[in-house]
Protein backbone atom coordinates (compact mmCIF):
# COMPACT_ATOMS: atom_id res chain seq x y z
CA UNK A 1 0.00 0.00 0.00
CA UNK A 2 1.46 3.32 -1.10
CA UNK A 3 3.36 5.26 1.58
CA UNK A 4 2.13 2.87 4.29
CA UNK A 5 4.96 1.21 6.23
CA UNK A 6 2.54 -0.84 8.32
CA UNK A 7 0.67 -2.87 5.69
CA UNK A 8 1.02 -4.79 2.45
CA UNK A 9 -1.64 -5.62 -0.11
CA UNK A 10 -1.08 -9.17 -1.37
CA UNK A 11 -2.68 -10.14 -4.69
CA UNK A 12 -3.38 -13.85 -5.26
CA UNK A 13 -4.74 -15.30 -8.51
CA UNK A 14 -7.09 -18.25 -7.82
CA UNK A 15 -8.29 -20.73 -10.44
CA UNK A 16 -10.71 -22.33 -7.97
CA UNK A 17 -12.55 -21.30 -4.82
CA UNK A 18 -10.28 -21.89 -1.82
CA UNK A 19 -9.75 -20.46 1.63
CA UNK A 20 -6.78 -18.08 1.74
CA UNK A 21 -4.51 -17.17 4.64
CA UNK A 22 -1.38 -15.03 4.81
CA UNK A 23 1.21 -15.52 7.56
CA UNK A 24 3.71 -12.73 8.12
CA UNK A 25 6.58 -11.86 10.40
CA UNK A 26 9.94 -10.15 10.75
CA UNK A 27 12.98 -10.98 12.84
CA UNK A 28 10.69 -11.75 15.79
CA UNK A 29 9.12 -14.73 13.99
CA UNK A 30 6.25 -15.60 11.66
CA UNK A 31 3.57 -14.97 14.29
CA UNK A 32 0.88 -12.91 12.55
CA UNK A 33 -1.96 -14.38 10.48
CA UNK A 34 -4.76 -12.89 8.46
CA UNK A 35 -8.24 -14.35 9.06
CA UNK A 36 -9.07 -17.37 6.90
CA UNK A 37 -11.00 -15.97 3.96
CA UNK A 38 -12.97 -17.40 1.06
CA UNK A 39 -11.21 -17.12 -2.26
CA UNK A 40 -12.78 -15.73 -5.39
CA UNK A 41 -11.98 -17.24 -8.76
CA UNK A 42 -9.64 -14.72 -10.29
CA UNK A 43 -7.68 -12.04 -8.42
CA UNK A 44 -7.94 -11.84 -4.63
CA UNK A 45 -6.52 -8.93 -2.63
CA UNK A 46 -5.63 -9.53 1.01
CA UNK A 47 -4.61 -6.82 3.47
CA UNK A 48 -1.64 -7.85 5.61
CA UNK A 49 -1.81 -5.44 8.55
CA UNK A 50 0.16 -4.69 11.68
CA UNK A 51 3.66 -4.70 10.16
CA UNK A 52 6.59 -2.79 11.60
CA UNK A 53 8.21 0.02 9.64
CA UNK A 54 11.67 -0.28 8.13
CA UNK A 55 11.88 -4.06 8.51
CA UNK A 56 12.40 -7.07 6.30
CA UNK A 57 9.12 -9.00 6.36
CA UNK A 58 8.38 -12.57 5.32
CA UNK A 59 5.05 -13.27 3.61
CA UNK A 60 3.67 -16.81 3.26
CA UNK A 61 0.42 -17.43 1.35
CA UNK A 62 -1.55 -20.66 1.89
CA UNK A 63 -4.71 -21.89 0.14
CA UNK A 64 -6.99 -24.52 1.70
CA UNK A 65 -9.62 -26.76 0.10
CA UNK A 66 -10.97 -29.49 2.38
CA UNK A 67 -7.85 -31.51 3.27
CA UNK A 68 -5.68 -30.04 0.54
CA UNK A 69 -3.19 -27.25 1.12
CA UNK A 70 -1.24 -25.21 -1.43
CA UNK A 71 1.68 -23.03 -0.32
CA UNK A 72 3.30 -20.26 -2.32
CA UNK A 73 7.03 -19.82 -1.79
CA UNK A 74 7.72 -17.33 0.97
CA UNK A 75 8.13 -13.77 -0.24
CA UNK A 76 10.50 -11.26 1.30
CA UNK A 77 9.60 -7.56 1.29
CA UNK A 78 11.00 -4.46 2.96
CA UNK A 79 8.61 -2.02 4.61
CA UNK A 80 9.28 1.72 4.19
CA UNK A 81 10.81 3.74 7.04
CA UNK A 82 8.84 6.10 9.23
CA UNK A 83 8.54 9.66 7.94
CA UNK A 84 11.33 12.01 9.10
CA UNK A 85 8.92 14.14 11.15
CA UNK A 86 7.83 11.12 13.19
CA UNK A 87 7.84 11.49 16.97
CA UNK A 88 8.03 8.10 18.63
CA UNK A 89 6.59 6.55 21.78
CA UNK A 90 8.04 4.16 24.37
CA UNK A 91 6.40 1.29 26.26
CA UNK A 92 7.08 0.13 29.82
CA UNK A 93 5.79 -3.02 31.58
CA UNK A 94 5.30 -2.76 35.35
CA UNK A 95 3.75 -6.13 36.21
CA UNK A 96 5.73 -9.34 35.88
CA UNK A 97 3.94 -12.15 34.09
CA UNK A 98 1.61 -9.79 32.22
CA UNK A 99 0.69 -11.20 28.82
CA UNK A 100 -1.10 -9.63 25.90
CA UNK A 101 -2.12 -10.72 22.45
CA UNK A 102 0.51 -10.24 19.77
CA UNK A 103 -2.08 -8.62 17.51
CA UNK A 104 -3.58 -6.12 19.97
CA UNK A 105 -3.96 -2.58 18.69
CA UNK A 106 -4.38 0.62 20.72
CA UNK A 107 -5.34 3.55 18.49
CA UNK A 108 -5.39 7.33 19.04
CA UNK A 109 -4.41 10.53 17.17
CA UNK A 110 -0.88 11.88 17.12
CA UNK A 111 2.52 11.22 15.62
CA UNK A 112 3.22 14.28 13.50
CA UNK A 113 3.53 18.00 14.03
CA UNK A 114 0.41 19.82 15.35
CA UNK A 115 -2.06 20.38 12.55
CA UNK A 116 -0.76 17.33 10.66
CA UNK A 117 -1.76 14.52 12.98
CA UNK A 118 -2.42 10.93 11.97
CA UNK A 119 -4.70 8.32 13.47
CA UNK A 120 -2.25 5.71 14.74
CA UNK A 121 -2.36 2.23 16.25
CA UNK A 122 0.37 0.68 18.42
CA UNK A 123 1.22 -2.80 19.64
CA UNK A 124 2.19 -3.59 23.21
CA UNK A 125 5.88 -3.12 22.45
CA UNK A 126 5.20 0.49 21.55
CA UNK A 127 5.68 -0.03 17.82
CA UNK A 128 3.29 1.75 15.45
CA UNK A 129 1.42 -0.86 13.38
CA UNK A 130 -1.29 1.10 11.53
CA UNK A 131 -1.82 4.68 10.42
CA UNK A 132 -4.19 6.91 8.53
CA UNK A 133 -2.97 10.29 7.40
CA UNK A 134 -4.49 12.76 4.95
CA UNK A 135 -3.25 16.32 4.78
CA UNK A 136 -6.70 17.54 3.80
CA UNK A 137 -8.06 16.05 7.07
CA UNK A 138 -5.68 17.53 9.67
CA UNK A 139 -7.73 16.84 12.78
CA UNK A 140 -8.65 13.16 13.30
CA UNK A 141 -10.48 12.60 16.58
CA UNK A 142 -11.82 9.06 16.93
CA UNK A 143 -11.49 5.74 15.08
CA UNK A 144 -14.42 3.34 15.40
CA UNK A 145 -14.52 -0.17 13.92
CA UNK A 146 -17.44 -1.44 11.86
CA UNK A 147 -18.63 -5.04 11.75
CA UNK A 148 -17.54 -5.52 8.13
CA UNK A 149 -13.87 -4.89 8.99
CA UNK A 150 -13.76 -1.26 7.88
CA UNK A 151 -13.61 1.87 10.05
CA UNK A 152 -15.35 5.19 10.57
CA UNK A 153 -13.03 8.08 11.34
CA UNK A 154 -14.34 11.13 13.15
CA UNK A 155 -12.65 14.44 12.44
CA UNK A 156 -12.71 18.07 13.48
CA UNK A 157 -13.27 19.03 9.85
CA UNK A 158 -17.09 18.70 9.72
CA UNK A 159 -16.97 15.28 8.06
CA UNK A 160 -16.76 11.55 8.71
CA UNK A 161 -14.55 9.25 6.67
CA UNK A 162 -15.34 5.63 5.88
CA UNK A 163 -11.99 3.89 5.41
CA UNK A 164 -11.00 0.31 4.69
CA UNK A 165 -8.62 -1.88 6.68
CA UNK A 166 -5.65 -0.45 4.85
CA UNK A 167 -6.60 3.17 5.46
CA UNK A 168 -7.97 3.89 1.98
CA UNK A 169 -10.92 6.30 1.90
CA UNK A 170 -14.09 4.55 0.73
CA UNK A 171 -16.50 7.46 1.16
CA UNK A 172 -16.90 10.84 2.85
CA UNK A 173 -19.97 12.01 4.77
CA UNK A 174 -20.56 15.74 5.13
CA UNK A 175 -23.42 17.58 6.77
CA UNK A 176 -24.96 18.51 3.42
CA UNK A 177 -25.27 14.79 2.63
CA UNK A 178 -27.96 14.49 5.32
CA UNK A 179 -31.46 14.60 3.86
CA UNK A 180 -35.01 14.30 5.19
CA UNK A 181 -34.05 15.14 8.76
CA UNK A 182 -36.51 16.36 11.37
CA UNK A 183 -34.01 18.77 12.92
CA UNK A 184 -31.25 21.06 11.71
CA UNK A 185 -27.75 19.51 11.49
CA UNK A 186 -25.45 22.05 9.81
CA UNK A 187 -22.27 20.65 11.38
CA UNK A 188 -21.02 17.11 11.98
CA UNK A 189 -19.32 16.84 15.38
CA UNK A 190 -16.42 14.40 15.17
CA UNK A 191 -16.17 13.87 18.91
CA UNK A 192 -17.97 10.53 18.68
CA UNK A 193 -19.45 8.08 16.20
CA UNK A 194 -20.57 4.52 16.98
CA UNK A 195 -22.10 1.53 15.25
CA UNK A 196 -25.27 0.31 16.94
CA UNK A 197 -25.09 -3.32 18.06
CA UNK A 198 -28.64 -3.90 19.31
CA UNK A 199 -32.20 -2.80 18.67
CA UNK A 200 -34.05 -2.34 15.37
CA UNK A 201 -31.22 -0.24 13.90
CA UNK A 202 -28.37 -2.67 14.68
CA UNK A 203 -25.66 -2.11 12.09
CA UNK A 204 -26.51 1.57 11.57
CA UNK A 205 -24.10 4.30 12.66
CA UNK A 206 -24.93 7.10 15.07
CA UNK A 207 -22.96 10.31 15.35
CA UNK A 208 -23.09 13.75 16.93
CA UNK A 209 -23.87 17.04 15.23
CA UNK A 210 -24.18 20.62 16.43
CA UNK A 211 -26.05 23.73 15.43
CA UNK A 212 -26.41 27.37 16.46
CA UNK A 213 -29.67 29.03 17.41
CA UNK A 214 -30.61 32.45 18.72
CA UNK A 215 -32.90 32.11 21.72
CA UNK A 216 -35.96 34.25 22.49
CA UNK A 217 -33.88 36.36 24.88
CA UNK A 218 -31.41 37.10 22.07
CA UNK A 219 -28.63 34.86 23.38
CA UNK A 220 -26.92 32.38 21.06
CA UNK A 221 -26.66 28.73 22.01
CA UNK A 222 -24.68 25.84 20.49
CA UNK A 223 -26.64 22.62 20.78
CA UNK A 224 -25.93 18.96 20.09
CA UNK A 225 -27.85 16.68 17.79
CA UNK A 226 -27.82 12.93 17.08
CA UNK A 227 -28.22 11.30 13.69
CA UNK A 228 -28.79 7.58 13.10
CA UNK A 229 -27.80 6.70 9.55
CA UNK A 230 -27.89 3.60 7.36
CA UNK A 231 -24.22 3.47 6.25
CA UNK A 232 -25.04 1.84 2.90
CA UNK A 233 -28.05 3.85 1.71
CA UNK A 234 -27.32 6.98 3.79
CA UNK A 235 -30.95 7.07 4.81
CA UNK A 236 -31.51 9.02 8.02
CA UNK A 237 -33.32 6.57 10.30
CA UNK A 238 -33.78 8.93 13.26
CA UNK A 239 -32.50 12.28 14.39
CA UNK A 240 -32.73 14.55 17.40
CA UNK A 241 -31.54 17.93 18.63
CA UNK A 242 -31.26 19.30 22.14
CA UNK A 243 -32.33 22.67 20.69
CA UNK A 244 -35.52 21.24 19.18
CA UNK A 245 -36.79 22.24 15.74
CA UNK A 246 -35.17 25.39 14.29
CA UNK A 247 -36.73 28.60 15.59
CA UNK A 248 -39.77 26.74 16.90
CA UNK A 249 -40.23 29.20 19.78
CA UNK A 250 -40.23 26.37 22.33
CA UNK A 251 -37.95 27.26 25.24
CA UNK A 252 -35.16 24.89 26.23
CA UNK A 253 -35.30 23.31 29.67
CA UNK A 254 -33.69 26.07 31.78
CA UNK A 255 -31.82 23.47 33.84
CA UNK A 256 -29.77 22.65 30.72
CA UNK A 257 -28.69 26.22 29.94
CA UNK A 258 -25.57 27.84 31.42
CA UNK A 259 -25.46 31.56 32.05
CA UNK A 260 -21.72 31.88 31.41
CA UNK A 261 -21.28 29.57 28.41
CA UNK A 262 -22.98 29.20 25.04
CA UNK A 263 -21.54 25.72 24.50
CA UNK A 264 -22.69 23.78 27.54
CA UNK A 265 -25.47 22.24 25.41
CA UNK A 266 -22.77 20.48 23.38
CA UNK A 267 -21.82 16.92 24.25
CA UNK A 268 -18.69 14.91 23.52
CA UNK A 269 -19.64 11.22 23.84
CA UNK A 270 -22.42 8.89 22.77
CA UNK A 271 -23.60 5.52 24.09
CA UNK A 272 -26.56 3.45 22.89
CA UNK A 273 -28.59 0.55 24.20
CA UNK A 274 -31.94 -1.12 24.76
CA UNK A 275 -33.12 -1.28 28.37
CA UNK A 276 -34.81 -4.05 30.34
CA UNK A 277 -38.23 -2.86 29.13
CA UNK A 278 -37.18 -3.01 25.48
CA UNK A 279 -36.93 0.79 25.22
CA UNK A 280 -34.12 2.19 23.08
CA UNK A 281 -31.99 5.02 24.43
CA UNK A 282 -28.87 7.11 24.00
CA UNK A 283 -26.66 8.35 26.81
CA UNK A 284 -24.86 11.59 25.96
CA UNK A 285 -22.09 13.20 27.98
CA UNK A 286 -21.98 16.95 28.75
CA UNK A 287 -18.41 17.39 29.94
CA UNK A 288 -18.81 21.17 30.38
CA UNK A 289 -21.17 20.65 33.32
CA UNK A 290 -20.26 17.12 34.44
CA UNK A 291 -23.49 15.41 33.42
CA UNK A 292 -24.74 12.47 31.40
CA UNK A 293 -28.25 12.64 29.93
CA UNK A 294 -30.50 9.80 28.87
CA UNK A 295 -32.38 10.53 25.63
CA UNK A 296 -35.30 8.20 24.94
CA UNK A 297 -35.95 6.89 21.44
CA UNK A 298 -38.10 7.57 19.50
CA UNK A 299 -39.75 10.54 21.29
CA UNK A 300 -36.46 12.31 22.06
CA UNK A 301 -37.39 13.12 25.65
CA UNK A 302 -34.59 13.62 28.16
CA UNK A 303 -35.46 11.05 30.83
CA UNK A 304 -32.91 12.12 33.43
CA UNK A 305 -29.66 13.92 34.15
CA UNK A 306 -26.87 12.11 36.00
CA UNK A 307 -24.22 14.26 37.66
CA UNK A 308 -23.90 17.48 39.57
CA UNK A 309 -27.33 19.16 39.98
CA UNK A 310 -28.92 16.16 38.31
CA UNK A 311 -31.68 13.68 39.19
CA UNK A 312 -29.64 11.08 41.14
CA UNK A 313 -28.34 10.83 44.69
CA UNK A 314 -24.77 9.60 45.08
CA UNK A 315 -24.70 7.21 48.04
CA UNK A 316 -22.45 4.67 49.72
CA UNK A 317 -24.67 1.58 49.22
CA UNK A 318 -27.37 1.05 46.60
CA UNK A 319 -29.00 -1.74 48.60
CA UNK A 320 -29.04 -0.12 52.03
CA UNK A 321 -32.35 0.85 53.61
CA UNK A 322 -30.99 4.28 54.53
CA UNK A 323 -27.82 4.93 52.49
CA UNK A 324 -25.49 7.78 53.31
CA UNK A 325 -24.74 10.55 50.84
CA UNK A 326 -21.24 10.64 49.41
CA UNK A 327 -19.30 13.88 49.37
CA UNK A 328 -19.50 16.26 46.41
CA UNK A 329 -15.94 15.47 45.32
CA UNK A 330 -17.13 11.99 44.26
CA UNK A 331 -19.13 13.49 41.40
CA UNK A 332 -17.44 13.66 37.99
CA UNK A 333 -16.45 17.18 37.00
CA UNK A 334 -15.13 17.04 33.42
CA UNK A 335 -15.89 13.54 32.06
CA UNK A 336 -14.63 12.06 28.80
CA UNK A 337 -14.92 8.74 26.97
CA UNK A 338 -17.49 6.76 29.02
CA UNK A 339 -17.98 3.04 28.42
CA UNK A 340 -20.58 0.57 29.63
CA UNK A 341 -18.81 -1.95 31.86
CA UNK A 342 -21.97 -3.95 32.58
CA UNK A 343 -25.73 -3.54 32.16
CA UNK A 344 -28.07 -5.72 34.18
CA UNK A 345 -31.72 -4.88 34.75
CA UNK A 346 -32.06 -1.26 35.82
CA UNK A 347 -28.44 -1.02 36.90
CA UNK A 348 -25.49 0.07 34.78
CA UNK A 349 -21.81 0.07 35.63
CA UNK A 350 -20.14 2.95 33.81
CA UNK A 351 -16.41 3.65 33.53
CA UNK A 352 -15.10 7.05 32.41
CA UNK A 353 -12.13 9.41 32.49
CA UNK A 354 -12.78 12.43 34.70
CA UNK A 355 -10.28 15.13 33.75
CA UNK A 356 -11.06 17.39 36.68
CA UNK A 357 -11.12 21.15 36.36
CA UNK A 358 -9.29 24.02 38.04
CA UNK A 359 -11.75 26.14 40.01
CA UNK A 360 -9.06 28.82 40.28
CA UNK A 361 -5.84 29.30 38.30
CA UNK A 362 -3.00 27.34 39.85
CA UNK A 363 -5.27 25.06 41.91
CA UNK A 364 -3.82 21.57 42.41
CA UNK A 365 -6.05 19.26 40.40
CA UNK A 366 -5.59 15.65 39.28
CA UNK A 367 -7.52 13.55 36.81
CA UNK A 368 -8.89 10.09 37.55
CA UNK A 369 -10.74 7.10 36.15
CA UNK A 370 -13.97 6.44 38.00
CA UNK A 371 -16.62 3.72 37.90
CA UNK A 372 -20.21 4.49 38.84
CA UNK A 373 -23.01 2.01 39.34
CA UNK A 374 -26.26 3.73 38.39
CA UNK A 375 -29.73 2.48 39.33
CA UNK A 376 -32.33 4.02 37.01
CA UNK A 377 -35.24 2.61 39.04
CA UNK A 378 -34.30 4.25 42.36
CA UNK A 379 -32.28 7.18 40.97
CA UNK A 380 -29.42 6.23 43.25
CA UNK A 381 -25.79 5.78 42.22
CA UNK A 382 -22.56 4.84 43.92
CA UNK A 383 -18.82 4.85 43.24
CA UNK A 384 -17.46 1.32 42.82
CA UNK A 385 -13.89 2.14 41.78
CA UNK A 386 -11.56 5.10 41.41
CA UNK A 387 -8.01 5.31 40.13
CA UNK A 388 -5.92 8.47 40.26
CA UNK A 389 -7.05 11.71 41.83
CA UNK A 390 -5.55 13.88 44.53
CA UNK A 391 -5.21 11.04 47.08
CA UNK A 392 -3.43 8.61 44.75
CA UNK A 393 0.19 7.53 44.97
CA UNK A 394 2.52 9.85 43.00
CA UNK A 395 2.92 7.30 40.19
CA UNK A 396 -0.85 7.19 39.72
CA UNK A 397 -1.38 10.95 39.48
CA UNK A 398 -1.84 12.85 36.25
CA UNK A 399 -3.72 15.88 35.03
CA UNK A 400 -5.11 16.54 31.58
CA UNK A 401 -7.34 19.61 31.31
CA UNK A 402 -9.20 18.10 28.35
CA UNK A 403 -9.45 14.99 26.15
CA UNK A 404 -9.05 11.37 27.25
CA UNK A 405 -11.10 8.21 27.45
CA UNK A 406 -11.22 4.60 28.59
CA UNK A 407 -11.47 1.19 26.96
CA UNK A 408 -12.49 -1.90 28.92
CA UNK A 409 -10.45 -5.04 28.21
CA UNK A 410 -11.97 -8.52 27.69
CA UNK A 411 -13.19 -10.15 30.87
CA UNK A 412 -13.66 -6.81 32.59
CA UNK A 413 -10.55 -7.28 34.78
CA UNK A 414 -8.66 -4.35 33.33
CA UNK A 415 -8.95 -1.17 31.33
CA UNK A 416 -6.90 1.26 29.27
CA UNK A 417 -7.12 4.99 29.76
CA UNK A 418 -5.71 7.84 27.68
CA UNK A 419 -4.19 11.04 29.03
CA UNK A 420 -4.80 13.15 25.96
CA UNK A 421 -2.81 16.35 26.58
CA UNK A 422 0.62 17.46 27.84
CA UNK A 423 2.75 14.39 27.00
CA UNK A 424 0.16 11.86 25.93
CA UNK A 425 0.19 8.39 27.49
CA UNK A 426 -1.96 5.25 27.56
CA UNK A 427 -2.01 3.14 30.73
CA UNK A 428 -3.26 -0.41 31.39
CA UNK A 429 -4.71 -0.79 34.90
CA UNK A 430 -6.28 -3.83 36.60
CA UNK A 431 -9.82 -3.97 37.96
CA UNK A 432 -10.72 -3.83 40.79
CA UNK A 433 -7.33 -3.50 42.52
CA UNK A 434 -6.02 -0.60 40.43
CA UNK A 435 -2.50 -1.81 39.62
CA UNK A 436 -0.79 -0.32 36.56
CA UNK A 437 0.56 -3.10 34.31
CA UNK A 438 1.77 -1.20 31.24
CA UNK A 439 2.21 2.32 29.90
CA UNK A 440 2.83 3.75 26.45
CA UNK A 441 4.31 7.26 26.71
CA UNK A 442 4.47 9.72 23.80
CA UNK A 443 6.49 12.67 25.03
CA UNK A 444 5.89 15.94 23.26
CA UNK A 445 2.54 14.79 21.88
CA UNK A 446 -0.56 16.79 22.60
CA UNK A 447 -4.25 16.80 21.74
CA UNK A 448 -5.02 13.08 21.37
CA UNK A 449 -8.78 13.18 21.75
CA UNK A 450 -9.69 9.60 22.68
CA UNK A 451 -8.60 5.99 22.15
CA UNK A 452 -9.88 2.74 20.66
CA UNK A 453 -8.65 -0.76 21.57
CA UNK A 454 -8.93 -3.81 19.30
CA UNK A 455 -7.90 -7.44 19.94
CA UNK A 456 -6.48 -7.24 16.41
CA UNK A 457 -6.73 -4.98 13.39
CA UNK A 458 -8.78 -7.71 11.74
CA UNK A 459 -11.22 -8.17 14.64
CA UNK A 460 -13.46 -5.11 14.53
CA UNK A 461 -16.59 -6.82 15.86
CA UNK A 462 -15.44 -6.99 19.48
CA UNK A 463 -17.30 -4.65 21.81
CA UNK A 464 -17.34 -4.22 25.56
CA UNK A 465 -20.28 -3.74 27.88
CA UNK A 466 -22.75 -5.90 25.98
CA UNK A 467 -25.88 -6.77 28.02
Amino acid sequence: MEDNPFGILVSVECTREVHLKVTSGDGEGMDHETPLGDGIIGENQIFVLGLHADRGVGILVEAFEDDRVWTIDQLEVDTPPLPPEWQGCSAAVFSEGSTWGTDEATCFPGGLEPGQQSMLCFDRSGNPIWAFHAREVPDPTVLRPLADGSFILGTGSNLLLHIDEGGRVLSILRSFDLHDTTYDHPNIDGHDVIQLTEGPWAGAIAFLTYSFETMLDGDDEIGTGIVVLDPETREVLWDWSILGAPNDGVPIDPSLVCEDSISCLKVNALLHGVDVNGEEFFWIERNMVGQILRVNVPNGEIAWKFGIEGDFRLVDDLDAADPEELTMDQWMVNPHGPKFLERAGYRTRLLLHDNGREAEPGEKVFSRVIEYEIDEATHLATVRFSYGGVDAEPGARWYAPSYGGVEILPGGDGFLFLKGTRDVFVSDVTLPDGQERWRLTCRGWDNAYTLTWLPSLYDTTWTCGEP
